[in-house]
Order: C-alpha cells, then structure tokens, then sequence
C-alpha cells in the first residue's frame, strides 16, 4: 500500500499561526478585566452587609476601570476592521490639546501608579487648540503612553511633550525604556504586531496600527525615534486649530 503526505500551505500554516497569536492575545487582555469584575461582584454578594462605604467605593472603582479596558479593547478591534476596510471616519473639531492629553493620563493612570510611574506633561505655551476628533486621539495618546508604561522600568518618569510645527502641532510621546532593535522596527505600525525586547508584555499588538490609522484620518504623521539602552521616543502631528477666540 502506497502512502502519500499532503502537505499544507505554508502562507495557510503562517495565516492559521497569526490566528491562534491574536485570539490568545485577546484571551489574555480579556482575562484580566473579567477576573476583577467577577472578583467584585463576588465580594459584593457574599458580604456587602459587612463592607464598609469605602471598600464598597473602591471595588465599584476598580470594576468600572475592568469595564472601561474591556471597552477599549472592543474599541480596538472594531477600529481595526474599519481601517482595513477602509470604512473609518474622524469628526475633528478644534479642541484644546490638553483636554486630551489629560483626558489619556486619566485613562492610564491606574498602570503608571501600579508601576510607580510619573508622567509629565510639556506643552509648549504657544500650542492651544488642535483640529481632533478627541476621542479618538484620546485612544491614540493613551496607546502611547500604556506603551510607555509596560515598557519603562518601575519608578521610570514618562514625558509628553508638545511643540509648534509650521502649522501643525507635533506630539511626542518619551520613554526611558530598552529600546527598539534595529531588527524589529520595520513592522512597528502593522496590525498584530509585537516588540518583545526579552519579556513578554500583555497585549495583543493593534496600538500603534491604530494610532497610525487615526492620525492618517487626521491628516497627520506618525513615527518612532529609538536608541536600544535609552528610551524610546514617538511622535505625531495634528493640524492647528486657529481662528477667533483660539
């Protein structure tokens, strides 16, 4: 009896590997938040008659937080699909640029306190209003600076800084974490991608794609200055907003 071995594709095997990468990325950021609000809800029904007002506050906290990250994720993965598609829109308004910048440290602050973290914020005094659509560029300056977070040492300072350009305003996000190896810069933007400079961090690799994407609605630019055993630096562009009363 003859045997014969079908072999398979190997753009299927690396298209079937790329799946199982991203749904165990999305299992895992799916993990964490789902612990804490069956945690929570848990505590809540089996001993709310001994939790004083503060536990009770700072559980419900702590759930709404699991809730928001559960949000952005979902926000993500549907961004994603709409940029491939080709289907996503911004609705840019002028609005002041720090309204968003704190807007994103509200967001993040959980993580940079967890990691003994402070981030400072730079904006130049000439620099006032953007044309955004502020939630959007919210989920961008949030990418960035979680990115900053996970990749900087504990007790690390974080900087946003924001600067005149012609007539644009350009945003830059730094770190003083590892650095990006030459080797794994140029796939940086692309969806599901993932740095891994010697250990693993949660996430399933979508930030930067979508940061890319929102900001090329903007008409703005994105980019990334590194050194390996410095820190690593990225940075994007918005138009100015001006007029009367800006």
């Amino acid at each position: 009896m003859d045997l014969y071995v079908v072999q398979g594709d190997p753009q299927d095997d690396a298209a079937n590997q790329s799946r199982e990468r991203v749904l165990t990325g999305v299992a895992h950021e799916l993990r964490g938040p789902l612990s804490v609000l069956e945690n929570s809800l848990d505590i809540l029904a089996s001993e709310h008659g001994t939790l004083s007002v503060g536990d009770i506050d700072r559980m419900l906290q702590s759930a709404r937080r699991s809730v928001v990250g559960l949000r952005d994720l979902m926000d993500d993965l549907l961004t994603a699909g709409s940029l491939q598609a080709g289907e996503f829109r911004v609705h840019p308004q002028a609005v002041a640029l720090s309204a968003i910048v704190e807007d994103a440290l509200v967001a993040i602050q959980p993580l940079a306190a967890m990691r003994e973290q402070r981030i400072e914020s730079d904006l130049a005094r000439d620099v006032c209003h953007v044309l955004a659509d502020r939630r959007s560029v919210r989920r961008v300056m949030a990418h960035l600076l979680r990115n900053a977070s996970q990749y900087s040492p504990a007790g690390e300072h974080i900087r946003v800084r924001a600067e005149r350009a012609d007539d644009r305003v350009r945003v830059t996000v730094d770190d003083r974490g590892p650095g990006i190896p030459a080797e794994q810069r140029a796939g940086l933007f692309e969806r599901f991608y993932r740095v891994r400079p010697g250990y693993e961090e949660p996430g399933i690799g979508l930030g930067l794609a979508i940061a890319k994407g929102i900001i090329e609605a903007h008409g703005g630019s994105i980019g990334v200055e590194t050194r390996v055993n410095v820190g690593t630096s990225v940075w994007f562009t918005l138009p100015e907003a001006r007029g009367p009363g800006l």
